[in-house]
């Protein structure tokens, strides 16, 4: 390296649309709102960067002597279902990824094992399932998940971005 010869140094600008929408996606995380606006602004951004149809967040909540998993915000899913929808631990693949706390993939979620059909949902239209839990403090405090038409498994980078985007939303819940 010649000491004489600048260093040419890149600023990433509003040329490449993901790293703006990601930075929002941080900012949005902080900002002080309900906690229900700021994670349905959050599924519309995610739906944007990710290309996802339906973009989900599950919140764990107590419910009598147990947590549960309760839609708390949504892209995609007729709006009357959010704080409708609820899940044990354990149970549909949101509820798997929450319970062994790591992202879960299907590319027909329905033919996996662990779906859980919620026929007022319509999900079997999105078929292309990704669930990523909210990890903090070695358990999930929450799920978002990614779903789409078409495409087959979500890739490995796919997979990546998405648990990155995920990250937002642990911040929001803390």
């Amino acid at each position: 390296m010649d000491p004489k010869r600048p260093i040419r140094m890149q600023v990433y600008g509003s040329e490449d649309r993901r790293i703006d929408g990601i930075l929002a996606l941080i900012e949005e995380s902080s900002r002080v709102a309900p906690l229900p606006e700021v994670l349905q602004r959050m599924c519309e951004q995610v739906a944007a960067i990710a290309h996802a149809e339906v973009v989900s967040v599950y919140v764990r909540e107590q419910e009598a002597d147990h947590p549960i998993l309760i839609l708390r915000a949504n892209v995609g899913f007729p709006r009357e279902m959010i704080g409708n929808v609820k899940l044990e631990l354990g149970e549909g693949i949101t509820g798997f990824a929450a319970e062994c706390l790591r992202p879960v993939s299907a590319a027909v979620a329905q033919q996996d094992t662990h779906y859980k059909l919620v026929p007022e949902l319509g999900e079997e239209r999105f078929p292309t399932f990704l669930s990523l839990p909210l990890v903090m403090g070695g358990q999930a405090m929450g799920v978002l998940n990614l779903q789409r038409r078409e495409g087959g498994d979500f890739t490995p980078a796919e997979v990546a971005l998405s648990a990155a985007l995920a990250t937002p939303f642990t911040l929001a819940l803390d």
